[in-house]
């Protein structure tokens, strides 16, 4: 009986391995890879702010966007000089984003520069390139440019350029005005299409 009992406590116990091994292995098997969206560091909190800094923040700044003066001509005759604030904000798509960003990866690059610029005030040419729309015509806008960490610094890197860099091309992109105006203002109202941190 002794001898029976034993037998069967050594059974239950391998049982018991066997099981706990079996929940383990389907466990570590069906358990999916994190997300790359969760792989990568979140935002820091020190880099967070609350609407109403940030909208403080953008207030702050309108008195340094200026204004564009725009003169309305009918011919060779003046009609009128509007004076209207200068843009204020720059929307650009999730997806030209992620491109920039993989293409910099691509190249071992390590950020992107953000130039603030203005566009001419007038274009006397059709055909030249990179030529905005009209309403756009001396409103400040940003231009992006690769970079690569070199030597300690974050420095810019493009083709046919004094920063050249061998391990990649790079770019020098205009935040084109596309898709009901990446630019705003124009048009006057930047909160009907949806930039809340502006009052107009």
């Amino acid at each position: 009986m002794k001898n029976q009992l034993l037998t069967f406590m050594k059974k239950k116990k391998n049982i018991l391995c066997v099981i706990t091994l079996a929940i383990l292995f389907m466990s570590a098997c069906t358990q999916r890879e994190a997300p790359k969206s969760e792989m990568k560091s979140a935002i820091p909190d020190s880099d967070m702010l609350s609407y109403k800094i940030a909208k403080k923040y953008v207030q702050n700044y309108a008195p340094r966007a200026g204004v564009v003066k725009k003169i309305t001509t009918d011919g060779e005759k003046k009609l009128a000089t509007d004076t209207l604030p200068d843009t204020r904000c720059i929307w650009f798509s999730a997806q030209r984003l992620r491109a920039l960003a993989d293409q910099i990866e691509q190249e071992h690059g390590d950020g992107i520069r953000f130039y603030l610029s203005t566009y001419d005030k007038e274009y006397i040419s059709k055909k030249q390139p990179n030529q905005p729309e009209r309403a756009y015509w001396g409103y400040n806008t940003l231009i992006m440019v690769s970079t690569q960490y070199i030597n300690g610094n974050h420095v810019d890197y493009y083709t046919n350029s004094i920063n050249s860099n061998p391990r990649g091309h790079g770019f020098i992109v205009m935040a084109v005005p596309e898709n009901r105006g990446e630019l705003c203002p124009p048009p006057a109202k930047c909160k009907d299409i949806g930039a809340t941190l502006l009052d107009n």
